[in-house]
C-alpha cells in the first residue's frame, strides 16, 4: 500500500467522517490537491443574532501541489501577503449602520479578495491586478 494513503488514512481517524468521506472520493477519483491555503482568522457575531458575522484573516500561507499527507502540516507554506488582513463583513439583511459609517471613514468599499486565487496567483508569479481585490486589503 503506498505510504500516502497510510498516512491519509491516519489523519482521517483523527479528523473525523467528512475528512474520510473527502481521502475516499480523492483516492477513488485519484483527484490530487492544486493548493493548500490556510491563514489565521478571529471570527465575530453580533451578540444575540445571527445575522451578521466579522472575520479578520491574516497570516495567509500557502503551497502548490502538497501531498495529502501535508494538509496539516506549516513546513512548506509560504506566507503571502505579509502584514496585511483580510477583513469580511457578511450580514443577511440591509448593510448595518455602523458598517456604513466604518466605509466612510476609512473610504473601504465592498471589493472580492480570494485568498486562494490571491496565493496560487503568487505562487506561481502570476500577481493578481490591484482591481482583482489586492488593492483594497488594507494594512494594519
Amino acid at each position: 500500500m503506498d505510504s500516502d494513503v497510510v498516512n491519509s488514512a491516519e489523519l482521517s481517524r483523527h479528523k473525523g467522517p467528512i475528512l474520510e468521506q473527502l481521502f475516499f472520493y480523492m483516492y477513488r477519483k485519484t483527484y490530487s490537491p492544486v493548493a493548500l491555503i490556510t491563514y489565521d482568522r478571529e471570527a465575530y457575531v453580533y451578540p444575540g443574532q445571527n445575522t451578521i458575522r466579522v472575520t479578520f484573516d491574516r497570516n495567509l500561507r500557502a503551497m502548490v501541489f502538497p501531498e495529502l499527507d501535508q494538509i496539516y502540516e506549516e513546513a512548506g507554506l509560504e506566507y503571502l501577503l505579509y502584514n496585511w488582513i483580510v477583513l469580511e463583513v457578511k450580514f443577511t439583511h440591509i448593510v448595518p449602520k455602523w458598517l456604513r459609517q466604518l466605509s466612510t471613514l476609512f473610504d473601504l468599499r465592498p471589493q472580492a479578495c480570494s485568498k486562494y486565487c490571491t496565493s496560487v496567483g503568487q505562487l506561481i508569479s502570476e500577481i493578481p491586478s490591484f482591481k482583482e481585490g489586492v488593492a483594497y486589503v488594507r494594512t494594519i
